[in-house]
């Protein structure tokens, strides 16, 4: 609904509605654009009935629910610098609707990270009271960890999920999460045919109010076992 500027080292995706597939200086040309340059391009731009996807460079971007996107799984990722090649045989390109707590993951890219795992995160106006809100961070903490332990990870790096711009309480978010993660854990070890990988849980946060409320929370849990 809005211009987007696409640089040149930008991964470009238009899916016709016929299911056919433009990738990179191909999408570049289908849409009319310049090859190996910054351009932007905006809806009206688009051939009818055609969607379009750029690639997102962005560590934190937050999906909207009902929003459609485009991974890419391939065990050869492109190189930062080289020019978007065409896909190879063994890549397979999914596109899909994510809901509130629904996760997807994409490469860790410029991270220190191999992989990135992606949460909707619930809002204040999309739960209904603390219990909606709880019961929402709950099943994103879940979905977090289970596709972890899917991928056979070790180590996960959690944010405070919905205490951010979703604008949830953050002494209440910690201590969901924690008891979260301890339930999770604790269903895992009591399940032997659990695919239970996660040996560290750690939390990247950015304020003494958020440091301040996990500390509280992973005292208080401490204390309730």
């Amino acid at each position: 609904q809005k211009k987007e500027n696409i640089s040149a080292t930008k991964d470009l995706l238009c899916l016709e509605s016929d299911g056919t597939f433009h990738r990179g200086n191909d999408a570049r040309t289908f849409l009319g654009i310049g090859c190996g340059k910054k351009e932007t391009i905006a809806p009206a731009q688009f051939p009818a009935g055609a969607q379009v996807f750029v690639q997102s460079s962005s560590h934190n971007r937050k999906i909207p629910p009902n929003s459609f996107i485009v991974l890419e799984i391939s065990s050869a990722p492109p190189a930062v610098a080289a020019p978007p090649p065409s896909p190879p045989a063994s890549t397979s390109t999914i596109s899909q609707t994510l809901g509130t707590s629904d996760v997807c993951m994409t490469g860790g890219h410029s991270l220190p990270a191999d992989h990135i795992i992606f949460v909707v995160s619930p809002t204040q106006s999309q739960a209904n009271g603390a219990n909606g809100s709880k019961e929402a961070i709950k099943k994103a903490v879940m979905n977090v960890l289970k596709k972890a332990a899917s991928q056979n990870f070790a180590n996960v790096a959690l944010p405070s999920i919905g205490s951010g711009r979703a604008g949830l309480d953050k002494g209440e978010t910690a201590a969901w999460i924690i008891g979260a993660i301890a339930e999770y854990l604790e269903e895992a070890s009591t399940a032997p045919a659990t695919n239970q990988t996660i040996k560290e849980v750690c939390f990247c946060l950015y304020d003494d109010e958020s440091l301040d409320a996990y500390r509280q929370g992973i005292l208080a849990q401490e204390q309730a076992v």
